[in-house]
């Protein structure tokens, strides 16, 4: 059962219409490659993404999904970042949710959709197959992970790429010091979605300060162009590590499958 019980139904026409805008923004300049395709489902499929949080917190907890916008705009995190001559550090973020438990505690909930649609030959888009297709479709062997990150990949039992711990930490830090873990919800297309938890480190964030201080005095204040590698050497590998230990320490939090999510009723991913 859905937290709320309701499938949208687009009409045959409205389907039509989506079909032909499609077809008018793959003709036009609009259409700038599969990274833009990728943002744009991104965009896309967040709502279903907070839904399907939803839906699966509130089965298994007391919690209630709150919208939020700006979270930390303005904050001054000079202190935090060090010794530094440049101008105040100011930071703010934008999770897509909160979690709102009711025993008081705030988490950040993130979303991720992985777009199932790939080039043939990314390097060049005009490769396509013999029947004129320039996509693919690509899909995840029962989990959204590749093969060597299925669950069970790290010691919390969940992978989440590194990538993403970063904007965890930050999204953390902005929403205030009640807020101490991030839920994160990465769903396909075809392939259900799973969502994991990282748990906030302070000890990081004031080294990713101490960095992103370094950068904004030395470079952005400058106008110089960094150089490969810019920071590399003991310190910041030291920070690279923990940045992997925290993603692959991410806990279990549950999958839900394909047929679990609410979606409206289904159309191609593909216009032929």
């Amino acid at each position: 059962a859905f937290a709320a019980d309701y499938l949208y139904a687009p009409s045959a026409s409205e389907l039509a219409e989506r079909k032909r805008a499609a077809e008018r923004r793959f003709a036009s300049a609009e259409d700038d490659g599969v990274m833009a395709t990728r943002m744009r489902w991104g965009t896309i499929q967040e709502p279903t993404a907070v839904l399907t949080a939803l839906n699966y917190l509130c089965r298994t907890a007391r919690v209630t999904i709150r919208e939020v916008g700006m979270c930390g705009a303005g904050l001054d995190l000079t202190p935090l970042a060090g010794e530094r001559r440049g101008p105040p550090l100011r930071l703010g973020s934008t999770p897509d949710a909160l979690v709102c438990h009711a025993s008081g505690e705030v988490e950040v909930l993130e979303v991720k959709n992985h777009c199932p649609f790939y080039f043939f030959n990314a390097a060049s888009p005009r490769n396509r197959d013999s029947a004129g297709h320039m996509y693919s479709l690509r899909r995840s062997r029962g989990h959204p992970f590749p093969p060597d990150a299925a669950p069970g990949h790290g010691a919390g039992g969940a992978y989440v790429p590194p990538i993403y711990v970063p904007q965890l930490m930050m999204e953390m830090l902005c929403v205030g010091p009640e807020c101490q873990s991030a839920v994160l919800v990465r769903q396909t297309a075809l392939d259900g979605a799973v969502l994991a938890r990282v748990r906030r480190d302070d000890g990081w964030i004031r080294e990713a300060l101490h960095w992103l201080g370094r950068f904004v005095d030395e470079f952005v204040v400058t106008g110089l162009t960094p150089p490969k590698n810019f920071f590399r050497g003991e310190r910041h590998d030291a920070f690279v590590a923990r940045t992997m230990e925290l993603a692959e320490g991410a806990e279990a939090v549950g999958y839900v499958r394909h047929g679990d999510i609410q979606r409206g009723r289904a159309s191609p991913l593909f216009l032929d």
